[in-house]
Formats: C-alpha cells, sequence, structure tokens
C-alpha cells in the first residue's frame, strides 16, 4: 500500500486539473496514490482524469462544496501520509520526498510545513510565500486563533493525527475551512514542524474562492463565523492568554462582524466575552463603537455602548470625547466628523497572498 495519499478535491478547473496531477506524477517519490474528488463538475473533468489512467482514482459527488471532497477522498485514500493539493495548485518535484523525509525522521511531528511560491494563472513565479508571512511560526494555539498562519499548499499531514479531528474539514463552511480544521487540530495537541524547503506553488487567478472580488465573499463570511462560533464554544477557549482573546474578539467583533450589529450584541452577550475583565470589555467595546461609526455611520445603540464602555473602565479617557461627538447627533459638523474618522481609521491587515499581489499590481 502505498504510504502517500495526494487528495485532489476540484470543481470545473479541467485546464488547472492535468497540471496539478502531472504535478504528482512528476515526483521523485513513487510511493504514493493520487484521489481526485469531483464535487459535481460540468467541465471535462472525467475526461481529464481518465485519460492518465490507472495513476489516478477518480471519485464523484453531487455538488456539496470543497470540505465534503476532501473528505470523500480521505476516507477512499489509504496512506499514512496526507497532502491535501488544490486542483488549481501544484507540486514541485521534490514534495513528497522532502515532506515524507521530515515526518520520518521526527515521529512527534503530525504536520510538516514548508515554503512554496504564488504564481500567477499562467504560472510565472511572483514571490515566495516565506517573503510575506513569517516561516516557521509560533506553533501554540494562540498562532491559529488569530491569524491563519499556514495553507495547505505545501504541507503533508499524518493520517493518525487527522483522525483526531471530525471530518476532518468541516462540510457546513465553504471557505476558511482549512484555518478551521488546522486551529482544532492544534487544539487537539497537534505538533507543527517546518521544513525550510520550497515544495509548491499556489496558483492565484480570478477564480479564486479567496479573490478579494470573489462571488462566494458573503459566504466566506459566514463560514468564518461559524468557525470563530466553534471556537468560543470549545473547551480549550477559556484557556487561553487573555491577549489571544483580546485580540481574537476585536478581529471578530470589528473586522469579521463590521457593521453586522445583530450579532455584534450577540458576540458581546456570550459568556465568553462577559468573563473578560472589565477594562478589557471597556476597550473592546469602545473599539466597536469606532469601528461601527466609521463603518456606517452612528446609530442609538453605538452611543449605548460608549455609555457602557464608561461605566466598565471611568478611566478609558478616550470614550468621553467620542461620547460627547454622539449626543452632538445629526448636528456634528463634518468637519469634526471627517477629523475624528482619519484619527481613528487604520488600514485593513491583508492575508500574504493580498499583499503579494498587490506588491505586483496584480490586485
Amino acid at each position: 500500500m502505498p504510504r502517500i495519499s495526494v487528495l485532489i478535491p476540484t470543481y470545473n478547473r479541467d485546464r488547472y486539473l492535468i497540471e496539478a496531477i502531472r504535478s504528482v506524477e512528476a515526483q521523485t517519490s513513487r510511493d504514493w496514490e493520487m484521489v481526485v474528488a469531483d464535487d459535481g463538475s460540468t467541465d471535462d473533468t472525467r475526461r481529464v482524469v481518465e485519460a492518465f489512467g490507472g495513476a489516478v482514482r477518480y471519485l464523484y459527488q453531487q455538488n456539496q462544496g470543497v470540505s465534503a471532497a476532501r473528505n470523500l477522498a480521505f476516507r477512499e485514500s489509504s496512506g499514512e501520509y496526507v497532502v491535501f493539493l488544490d486542483s488549481d495548485d501544484y507540486l514541485l518535484p521534490n514534495a513528497l520526498a522532502d515532506l515524507s523525509a521530515a515526518l520520518d525522521s521526527d515521529r512527534n511531528c503530525d504536520v510538516v510545513y514548508s515554503d512554496g511560491f504564488v504564481v500567477d494563472d499562467g504560472g510565472a513565479r511572483l514571490a515566495a510565500i516565506s517573503d510575506y508571512s513569517p516561516r516557521p511560526f509560533d506553533d501554540t494555539i494562540g498562532s491559529f486563533i488569530v491569524g491563519n498562519p499556514l495553507g495547505l499548499h505545501g504541507t503533508m499531514f499524518r493520517r493518525s493525527a487527522l483522525m483526531r479531528v471530525d471530518g476532518p474539514f468541516d462540510e457546513q463552511m465553504l471557505g476558511y475551512e482549512d484555518w478551521d480544521m488546522l486551529m482544532r487540530l492544534k487544539a487537539s495537541d497537534g505538533i507543527f514542524c517546518f521544513l525550510p524547503v520550497r515544495t509548491a506553488c499556489y496558483r492565484f487567478h480570478g477564480g479564486n474562492k479567496s479573490a478579494p472580488k470573489s462571488s462566494l465573499a458573503e459566504k466566506r463570511r459566514l463560514s468564518l463565523i461559524r468557525s470563530r462560533q466553534n471556537a468560543m464554544d470549545a473547551p480549550w477557549f477559556a484557556g487561553l492568554p487573555l491577549a489571544t482573546k483580546q485580540t481574537f474578539f476585536a478581529e471578530l467583533l470589528t473586522r469579521t462582524l463590521n457593521g453586522d450589529r445583530p450579532r455584534q450584541r450577540a458576540v458581546a452577550s456570550l459568556h465568553a466575552f462577559r468573563s473578560l475583565p472589565d477594562k478589557v470589555r471597556s476597550g473592546l467595546l469602545y473599539r466597536l463603537a469606532v469601528s461601527n461609526i466609521l463603518a456606517t455611520g452612528a446609530q442609538r445603540e453605538d452611543r449605548k455602548a460608549v455609555v457602557t464602555t464608561i461605566r466598565l473602565d471611568p478611566l478609558n479617557l478616550k470614550a468621553y470625547p467620542l461620547l460627547a461627538l454622539l449626543l452632538i447627533g445629526n448636528g456634528l459638523p463634518e468637519k469634526a466628523l471627517s477629523r475624528w474618522r482619519k484619527a481613528h481609521s487604520a488600514a485593513d491587515p491583508t492575508d500574504p497572498v493580498t499583499q503579494i499581489l498587490r506588491s505586483k499590481n496584480v490586485a
């Protein structure tokens, strides 16, 4: 039986799938099986796979999303080591040999990750991932809670580690499912190890679900909300460092739920939030009020939030001038509002891929 399972979920990407399959066939290691899970494609995906003969095992399902496709391929494979390869990405020839050797050499390691390249639609290399995302990263649960330090490309898992998490992918998520799975794997005491080689190429094109203007943006946001809720419900969340919780709630309330006041109120009423120290909650509610005003303009509940901010921490001096501005209401001079917004606005943090694309004038 092959030691390595390369699992390729795909949906209507026949033009890229060919290169992904060929990159597996070109590996210096031959101890692998390749499984393509077709998530209801309507293009020539089946014909493309069948042209490779017995080198590829083809599975078909009605369209259910990438998480369900990955889980199907995982259930139907048998390798001790697992690589999830998106059908628009591809491996470098050394990938399977180098990654499996790293797992062989360290029996305590559950996941080995490496470096790689971001490439454009035609395969031209734009930059290395490590140019924008530090390698190695801090291997703590906090790293996975407040950020997404790792992608699936250039990463190999022990099957035994993946068996510790449900799914392993959450099939109700249509975005951020990889981040969610990696977070849950780390929470199960998973050990991540860095291999300082380049093993994969992540292809960016207009059809990526993570593209800045993707039509799936709202579905991805809802998936991220689900993942954040799952984290708050997990038994390990209470044991996180206070600084990690503070960052988690700041990002959730002011970015993920930006302008979504009903969900913001729901989060602020949860025990996980209410159990924070009063001073921390005060600071978070102040940032929330600022964020909402910048996003949609002042509303009555923003004034209530600032009042609560002061009640929780009377020494939060930033809240008093904001409350004064809110009490002025609609008569607030536009010039003063403009200055206030400028003073409190900050550039949104961007993921490494978006940084790369902007630096190359691609996005």
